[in-house]
């Protein structure tokens, strides 16, 4: 079953390919052109975005270090530096009250 299926597959896929071929045979250099052009615009298109990508990366990691300079924090750096304050400060309560028991 698996064979006949193959076989079948294999069948229309020549087919297709030899029926474009016969189609475009008398304009393949045209479109050997547009494909050749489309690929360059492909590779720049590439590379275009990568070197966004690249600068607004380096935007983003110059950015947080000029917050901490001018003070202006956003309001989740606020509440994720105020929650670690919460967090050592309880431990070092706790702490505090064992060694004042423990004396």
């Amino acid at each position: 079953k698996f064979l006949l299926l193959c076989l079948i597959g294999d069948t229309l896929k020549i087919t297709l390919f030899v029926g474009l071929g016969y189609l475009f045979a008398e304009s393949w250099e045209a479109i050997g052109a547009s494909i050749n052009r489309l690929t360059w615009w492909l590779i720049v298109g590439a590379l275009a975005t990568l070197v966004i990508y690249a600068a607004h990366g380096r935007w983003r990691r110059r950015a947080i270090p000029a917050e901490r300079k001018t003070g202006v924090i956003n309001y989740q750096s606020q509440q994720l530096s105020q929650s670690h304050n919460d967090k050592t400060t309880r431990k070092g309560d706790r702490d505090g009250d064992d060694n004042a028991r423990s004396a």
